[in-house]
């Protein structure tokens, strides 16, 4: 009897073990769907604030597309409805690298962790330049000298063969600021630093123009930033133009049979200003600042730039100082030097009007659209 009881009581006591461990296993399989579910809807909520994140930092880039880059110092943290969010931006091909270049396009990245669960997103944001935005488009370009991001000895030329070689101590990886063209390179020059652009007859031009942005730092009058003459002397086809510190432009048109001198104001101190001179086989010319007409008139009889009454003017470009007094072939010895910088120089082939003066000054600063896409594939969920 005793050995039955105690038979009777440890199978009591098993049966009871294992309605027990039924139990246990019921209550961790409930644990174990609310853990389940918890950790879905912490990811849920965290996919949703990395997708929040990445909006917010696309935001940020496009409020202000040329200043951002320069002020971003390494991640971003942020608390947003209960997640903590990471934001971050590198260059597509690069997780270490940012890239200055407003041009180029750039990867925002966002990270979001709540509770246990964590997700990832990312986008990239290219510029979409689209037909018709770049200011010259529609125009026949003699040359273009835009400016390389960092040090070298050449300066862009990205239309004819012309060596743009830089002379002198010139700080390159500058960047524009609104209201110039977000997109575009300069580059600061002084104390007779300048570019040398050898002659070539594409720039041989009848009719056509010449145009720039810059900005002076200089107090100084008769500042040379364009200058093209014959060996010193007012012959064989010559242009000049200079900043004075009375907020004035002045180009003067220089040929065997006299020279014209326009004066342009409506110029922004201490700020980025366009310049476009034209002139036309007609005998016209004019000066236009921030697409606006100051002056016009006649030019010198039988002018065209780098040519006059069938004599070839040879010399070099300069951009930055005066070529007036150099002997043949040189810029030296680099008079009247320019301190400030200068972008995007244009010499155009053909003939140019008011309106379209205008127009190509507001293409420049007109906004450019941007377009982005989320990139799905990136997202990441994972538990601590």
């Amino acid at each position: 009897m005793r050995r039955r009881r105690g038979s009777a009581y440890i199978l009591v006591l098993s049966t009871t073990a294992l309605v027990t461990a039924a139990g246990l296993a019921a209550v961790m399989v409930q644990h174990a769907q609310a853990q389940s579910a918890k950790l879905t809807s912490e990811s849920t909520r965290a996919r949703a604030a990395a997708a929040s994140g990445v909006e917010l930092g696309v935001h940020r880039a496009l409020a202000d597309p040329t200043g951002w880059k320069e002020r971003y110092d390494g991640p971003v943290e942020l608390d947003l409805d209960g997640a903590k969010l990471v934001l971050s931006a590198h260059d597509p091909a690069s997780t270490e690298t940012l890239s200055t270049d407003p041009t180029q396009p750039f990867v925002i990245a966002s990270s979001a962790q709540i509770g246990g669960a964590r997700a990832r997103l990312q986008t990239t944001v290219v510029p979409a330049i689209t037909a018709g935005q770049d200011p010259w488009d529609g125009f026949t370009l003699a040359g273009r000298w835009r400016f390389r991001e960092q040090g070298a000895s050449f300066a862009y030329d990205e239309i004819a063969a012309n060596d743009g070689r830089l002379h002198g101590t010139v700080a390159q990886n500058r960047w524009a600021e609104i209201p110039y063209d977000p997109g575009a390179r300069s580059m600061a020059i002084a104390n007779s630093s300048h570019v040398r652009i050898i002659h070539n007859p594409s720039l041989e031009i009848e009719s056509g123009a010449l145009a720039f942005w810059f900005l002076a730092t200089g107090s100084a009058s008769d500042q040379t930033i364009f200058s093209k003459q014959a060996g010193g002397s007012n012959n064989g086809g010559g242009l000049r133009v200079t900043y004075h510190n009375d907020q004035a432009a002045r180009v003067t048109f220089f040929g065997s049979a006299g020279n014209t001198t326009l004066t342009a104001t409506g110029l922004t101190p201490n700020q980025w200003n366009f310049v476009l001179i034209r002139w036309d086989a007609m005998g016209s010319c004019a000066i236009y600042t921030n697409g606006a007409s100051r002056h016009i008139r006649l030019l010198p009889a039988r002018w065209g730039l780098g040519r006059d009454d069938g004599t070839t003017n040879p010399e070099p470009i300069a951009l930055g100082v005066s070529t007036d007094g150099a002997s043949a072939g040189t810029t030296s010895p680099n008079t009247n030097p320019f301190s400030g910088r200068i972008a995007d120089v244009v010499l155009l082939k053909g003939v140019i009007s008011a309106q379209d003066a205008m127009d190509i000054y507001n293409r420049y600063t007109a906004q450019p659209p941007w377009k982005f896409a989320i990139d799905e594939s990136s997202w990441v969920r994972g538990q601590r």
